[in-house]
């Protein structure tokens, strides 16, 4: 059978590349003079593995980029795209889950920061290339790195100690970084790091019972002064510790569930307060607590409560009782 489609219009060409699943109309379409028809078929995740190999050598890197893409192309060639001239190419090939681990660990060393960085996103990066990229001067790079399930445990220790935040951030949060390296983060002087030691399920119970000692020790008035007399400053430094006092030790998951609310912290106006939903589907807002009045006394009462009423009541005269000192 033959397959006429020299007389197309180019528009229905185009279409014709990145839809078809007949492989005698994309090896026709593969030769076709116009790229953007060649780039079409390179993109179709019905063309062929032969098609795609012989697209690889396209004289555009916009075909052989979409090449690299393609969950269809074979591992081999992917292996040699991963030498392409062009960074764009490369890049597609290092976050392809396709991409055989040899060559992934060949990317580790390329020239650029971009292509390192999707590959220390890639899951499927073998940790030895994930080890030389802990390394690497780009600080996006590490983090990723920081993130990825992939990363050993002597890797993880060592970016605890990373000069950049966010790494330490990202170390926090992995579920392979061992008890020791979260213990020196529990001391970390940034605020989103502790939270994140506490969340993970790897910290040992005793670090944990530290966190929460430190985060009751908030004091809830001289935030709210600190946001009167440093504005936006004031209220970044409420939205961290705030978060602190309420997630640790999973005290909002108590309220939410006890009370059948949604809490979200929220600093409008200059001044803090918790929205309180009546489920998370419900945009409404319900009531407005003001932080100087929201501590741990509010939050025991709230996890002791027996419904949403009851604690409202209890807060009415909660506050009230501020009011008269």
């Amino acid at each position: 059978m033959k397959v006429y489609i020299h007389a197309a219009e180019d528009a229905d060409k185009k279409k014709l590349a990145r839809t078809s699943e007949d492989p005698k109309v994309l090896a026709k379409l593969s030769d076709d003079e116009g790229m953007e028809v060649r780039l079409g078929v390179a993109n179709n995740k019905n063309t062929p593995p032969e098609i795609l190999a012989k697209l690889a050598d396209d004289e555009n890197q916009y075909v052989r980029h979409e090449v690299a893409d393609n969950k269809n192309t074979p591992v081999e060639v992917l292996a040699r795209l991963a030498d392409d001239e062009d960074r764009s190419v490369r890049w597609y090939v290092a976050q392809n889950p396709s991409t055989p681990a040899e060559a992934l660990a060949k990317l580790a060393d390329d020239e650029d920061p971009d292509v390192r960085t999707i590959l220390a996103l890639n899951s499927n990066t073998p940790p030895e290339a994930l080890t030389r990229l802990a390394d690497d001067e780009y600080f996006k790079v590490r983090e990723y790195v920081a993130d990825n399930s992939n990363t050993s445990p002597e890797v993880l220790t060592k970016l605890a100690d990373d000069e950049d935040p966010d790494v330490r951030w990202y170390v926090a949060k992995n579920k392979n970084t061992p008890a020791e390296a979260l213990a020196k983060l529990a001391d970390d002087k940034n605020k989103s790091v502790r939270r994140e030691v506490a969340y993970n399920e790897n910290t040992p119970a005793e670090i944990k019972e530290k966190l929460t000692q430190k985060s009751n020790r908030i004091n809830w008035k001289s935030i709210v002064n600190q946001i009167k007399s440093e504005g936006e400053d004031g209220r970044d430094s409420l939205y961290e510790q705030t978060n602190a006092g309420m997630y640790i030790e999973g005290l909002q998951n108590q309220v939410e569930d006890k009370l059948g609310v949604w809490l979200e912290p929220s600093i409008e106006g200059g001044m803090g307060g918790i929205w309180i939903y009546s489920n998370k589907d419900d945009s409404t807002l319900a009531e407005n607590i003001d932080y100087e009045g929201f501590n741990e006394d509010v939050l025991d009462a709230a996890c002791n409560s027996k419904n949403k009423t009851e604690f409202l009541k209890w807060y009415k005269s909660y506050l009230e009782s501020l009011i008269g000192e």
